[in-house]
């Protein structure tokens, strides 16, 4: 098992731990099977075993590597956060950056866009209506004065359909947050 899936699986546990412990629940005994690291941060944890539910495949074949109450059912919360920042810090690294881009469609001359500005989301969740008052200075700065045509915005990056967003909050009043993802999300989704 690489250090990261250590970790990840580490995170898991006391994130389900965590979230599923009831006073009443009953004492359990930690699966002997289990790496040695993990049952100690179950052991470490102060929490019965049975607050846990771990099952941890390989990924090339079919055997299961440990699993300790696997069949039994736990609501996930917001902490699962945790195991997809591990997921994409492991296959993006830690230097990547969700774009915005900029394309003419068109010919550019005397300061005049004869065509349209196409503006591609790339998923960058920080995007501001400040950044894009500043980008469009620095266009202007670099000498687009007019566009005689539209501005384009393309959001579908990400290509999503209703049923993705079947288990997603709608978004309300109450719960400005939950905002579905979206590859041209501007001011974290919320309206001022």
């Amino acid at each position: 098992m690489s250090k990261s899936s250590a970790l990840c699986c580490v995170m898991l546990l006391i994130a389900l731990g965590a979230q599923a412990a009831s006073p009443g629940s009953a004492r359990a005994q930690v699966d002997s099977a289990l790496p040695p690291a993990v049952a100690s941060a179950i052991r470490a944890s102060g929490l019965p075993p049975k607050s846990f539910g771990l099952y941890a495949q390989e990924v090339i074949g079919e055997r299961t590597a440990f699993a300790l109450n696997a069949d039994l059912p736990y609501t996930m919360a917001s902490t699962t956060k945790i195991v997809t920042s591990l997921a994409a810090l492991d296959l993006l690294g830690p230097y990547y950056r969700w774009r915005t881009s900029a394309f003419a469609l068109g010919t550019l001359a005397d300061g005049k866009l004869v065509g349209d500005l196409l503006i591609v989301g790339g998923g960058n969740a920080q995007l501001t209506s400040a950044d894009l008052a500043k980008w469009f200075k620095r266009m202007h700065a670099q000498g687009l004065r007019e566009i005689e045509g539209d501005i384009v915005l393309d959001r579908y990056a990400f290509q999503l359909a209703p049923a993705d967003h079947k288990g997603t909050p709608m978004q309300s009043a109450g719960e400005p947050r939950h905002v579905w993802p979206d590859a041209m999300t501007l001011d974290e989704g919320q309206l001022d």
